[in-house]
């Protein structure tokens, strides 16, 4: 177990996003709790296809990058200055942009595809904030 009841404190009044699988489930509320604080993270497993040719070099994935992407916008949202429930739809936004990608190559009969947008749309639908939405970090 990641964190136990003794040191959730120390996550108090804190922006925290955790692609960690079921965090949001597991932790999320509890870091949040009557406090300022806010928590982005997932109900469920956080999920993504990869193309092999591109284990070696994951930048170049492109299919990785469907999901990836939007789950990394979170952090660099919040960097920029953007509120944790902007930075949270804004990830949810690109999620959707990439369903309507995914459901082009579904149209061109790629072999996959529907899988593919299965994970994404898990993604998308277990992508959960708790806490204060307009947290932001103090710049």
């Amino acid at each position: 177990m990641l964190f136990s009841i003794d040191n959730i404190e120390l996550l108090r009044n804190r922006i925290i996003y955790a692609r960690a699988c079921s965090a949001g489930n597991l932790f999320g509320e509890k870091i949040v709790e009557d406090n300022g604080g806010c928590f982005i993270g997932y109900r469920y497993p956080f999920s993504f296809w990869i193309d092999s040719k591109w284990s070696a070099k994951p930048s170049n994935d492109n299919i990785a990058r469907l999901y990836l992407e939007p789950s990394n916008e979170i952090v660099l949202s919040l960097i920029n200055g953007r509120t944790c429930g902007e930075a949270n739809q804004i990830s949810k936004n690109m999620m959707i942009k990439n369903m309507k990608k995914i459901l082009k190559l579904e149209e061109k009969k790629e072999p996959g595809a529907m899988g593919m947008l299965q994970i994404l749309w898990n993604n998308f639908e277990s992508q959960i904030i708790h806490g204060n939405s307009n947290s932001r970090f103090i710049s």
